[in-house]
């Protein structure tokens, strides 16, 4: 144990992230206390079978009352932190969490602190034994309570504070644009408020320890709010936007082509929805091209190939495309110019246009060659 302290203390810099085993920090706090109050521990956070063991439960096992375990757990924590060795064998998780919190603005989501301390962290294990090192030992690492956020740490109620403050901002900017907002654009417009020009230096901790990156800082704040939420595609918004959360299957066909910003076969907008992973439903082609049908917000420009109406595709068949683009012309037009009108907004062949201005009986030749709506 001792050569695995020596390994974690040394670390010049967490985000090297040496390959600590903390299931071994876990045992070696346990081993300072009776193996019966180490048991309690064990089963009360989980550590077996990832179960949380109820006061009730462990009571029955270890022929206790209730109230004996809840005080045997109390002292056990007691006695573990006010043991001589505690400082030294707690100090690789409580070096590693301080570090992240003041890396992400100094409040975060409990995942994402996780994520970052654990250099396994595909590894269950790993991941439930530092969040019982962090809730139980790690005095600075706080739970947020707090209605406006999720579950989380912070150091400090001022981080609690300062994001509240921050998310004010973000809240003014994406309700100005009504619409999702690209992170990269975010982070522009958030560094323009005046709010941040005027509060750089209540940043300057985070930013001096995370390499400048206040991105960091602004996505632990959304990530941990109840109001906002991202697409797959680092899009902001509204946590109860549709854009956001996608109620319905064409709500996800609508982001997948507001997304991508081109024209997309119904197949092509399946698999894009099935590699986005809003959800774990899958997306079936034959069931897409059903919404792309029934929904006015997309339009059918070629053989499967459909576009967003607020690009400004009209609906129908080519024939009344060719009537809109007279229309709106208020003089007859040639071929060549219906055509090529006509081509900006469907994706088919010269000679079907040719053919359905020739053969639908709303056009007519004008002495001069061009085409007017017949009268």
């Amino acid at each position: 144990m001792t050569d695995i302290l020596d390994k974690v203390i040394s670390s010049a810099d967490f985000k090297e992230k040496t390959a600590i085993s903390w299931i071994e920090v876990v045992n070696s706090l346990l081993a300072l206390i009776k193996a019966r109050e180490a048991e309690i521990l064990r089963l009360r956070s989980g550590l077996y079978e990832n179960k949380e063991h109820t006061l009730e439960e462990i009571g029955r096992k270890m022929n206790l009352t209730r109230e004996r375990v809840r005080q045997l757990e109390k002292n056990a924590k007691e006695d573990i932190k006010a043991h001589k060795n505690f400082d030294g064998i707690i100090a690789p998780a409580k070096n590693a969490v301080e570090r992240a919190l003041n890396e992400h603005g100094g409040l975060s989501t409990k995942e994402r602190i996780l994520q970052t301390v654990l250099i396994n962290y595909e590894i269950e294990d790993n991941k439930k034994f530092l969040q019982f090192l962090i809730d139980n030992f790690i005095d600075k690492a706080q739970d947020v309570k707090n209605d406006q956020f999720g579950e989380g740490w912070h150091l400090n109620a001022q981080y609690l504070n300062l994001a509240a403050e921050v998310l004010e901002q973000i809240k003014i900017l994406i309700e100005t644009k009504n619409n999702l907002v690209q992170e990269d654009e975010l982070l522009e417009n958030f560094q323009k408020t005046d709010f941040y020009k005027n509060n750089q230096d209540k940043f300057l901790n985070f930013l001096s320890k995370n390499g400048n990156d206040l991105r960091k800082v602004l996505t632990s704040y959304l990530d941990l709010s109840h109001e906002f939420d991202k697409t797959p595609f680092k899009q902001w918004g509204k946590a109860d936007w549709r854009t956001i959360t996608p109620r319905r299957i064409n709500d996800k066909i609508y982001s997948i082509l507001d997304w991508y910003k081109q024209p997309m076969h119904f197949r092509d907008i399946a698999d894009k929805i099935n590699a986005a992973k809003f959800d774990k439903k899958i997306a079936h082609s034959a069931t897409i091209h059903n919404d792309l049908i029934a929904d006015e917000r997309f339009v059918l420009i070629g053989r499967g190939v459909y576009a967003l109406k607020d690009w400004g595709y009209k609906s129908g068949v080519v024939a009344d495309l060719i009537e809109q683009i007279i229309e709106n012309a208020e003089q007859p037009l040639n071929k060549e110019e219906i055509v090529a009108e006509v081509l900006k907004q469907r994706d088919v062949k010269a000679n079907t246009v040719l053919l359905a201005l020739n053969k639908d009986g709303r056009f007519e030749k004008t002495i001069t060659g061009g085409f007017k709506i017949k009268a």
